[in-house]
């Protein structure tokens, strides 16, 4: 929004074409939205390997618990 502010004060007193302005500025604003958009989908790539190998242990040990458990109560 303050990109907006700052051109139309500029073009006010410098003069000029304000569509061409305003056209460039939309460009930049949907650039920066879509930069923003790939920057959140990469680091929810890495957040979510990290969720997953922060929760991994503690499953495996629960997996192998389970098993050893099994195999000693037919052991019995």
């Amino acid at each position: 929004m303050s990109y907006l502010v700052i051109s139309v004060l500029l073009q006010r007193e410098t003069g000029g074409n304000l569509a061409a302005l305003l056209d460039s500025l939309s460009k930049l604003i949907r650039e920066r939205m879509k930069l923003l958009g790939t920057i959140k989908v990469l680091s929810a790539e890495g957040k979510l390997s990290a969720q997953i190998l922060t929760v991994l242990p503690f499953v495996l040990a629960l997996a192998i618990h389970l098993a050893v458990c099994a195999t000693l109560a037919q052991a019995k």
